[in-house]
């Protein structure tokens, strides 16, 4: 896989999964030992990002850590 543009790739490495969210593919992350540094959760391995979750906004605990969800637009009032 080459990234658009940049001539460079991830060596056919890292691979997307199909999920039912938005109908857009996943990003697993690789391990730890392959990624180079420490990932948070069970064994050391990030399961998926999740794309597209605009609620609760602000930090909520999931029972495994802290998630941030941002808003882009400013409150008005």
């Amino acid at each position: 896989m080459h990234y658009h543009g940049s001539n460079a790739g991830n060596g056919g490495t890292v691979h997307s999964d199909e999920i039912a969210s938005h109908g857009r593919p996943a990003f697993t992350k690789p391990d730890a030992t392959t990624a180079g540094h420490y990932l948070a959760g069970s064994g050391g391995r990030m399961t998926q990002l999740a794309i597209g979750k605009p609620a609760p906004l602000g930090a909520h605990y999931d029972g495994q850590g802290v998630n941030f969800t941002f808003s882009p637009l400013m409150p008005s009032g």
